[in-house]
């Protein structure tokens, strides 16, 4: 929701027996609304119309789409992925326009040992690779959560 469509709309008084609390809608998609699954491929060439998938996931978060990304995200500079930020352009800050995320940050990683990310938190994957993780079923697994928890 942008900031113009926010005013507030109740009434503060001297106390709160004379005020009237009011709390903006959260924008959602109409009921009618496609399911769009957006896919970003890396390392395509000259055949993508667009390097990091363009205006569209952000543009889908203000109409009130849930977005997530899951898998790798390339596209924080090196000096920003550490757990302390900044995360403004990890796939959940406010340039990026993804509600979830769940992968990893670095241009490549072990399939089996991964570092991973969960929305801005590094954390240690699952299982070890004896107990069967790799990290394509991972993504896969996280991807059908994300889509599970949607509101309904």
């Amino acid at each position: 929701m942008d900031s113009t469509s926010s005013h507030f709309k109740g009434s503060i008084g001297r106390t709160w027996e004379d005020s009237k609390p009011w709390w903006p809608q959260s924008t959602r998609a109409p009921t009618d609304a496609p399911d769009i699954v957006y896919i970003i491929l890396d390392d395509v060439g000259f055949g993508w119309l667009g390097c990091y998938g363009g205006p569209i996931g952000a543009m889908l978060r203000q109409y009130g789409y849930n977005t997530y990304c899951v898998g790798k995200w390339h596209n924080t500079p090196d000096t920003d992925v550490g757990p302390e930020g900044p995360f403004d352009r990890w796939p959940t800050g406010d340039m990026m326009g993804f509600d979830r995320f769940y992968g990893f940050l670095g241009g490549d990683c072990n399939q089996w040992y991964p570092p991973l990310v969960w929305d801005n938190h590094p954390i240690l994957p699952p299982k070890t690779p004896e107990e069967g993780y790799h990290l394509s079923v991972d993504l896969v697994d996280k991807s059908i959560l994300f889509l599970s928890n949607q509101w309904s």
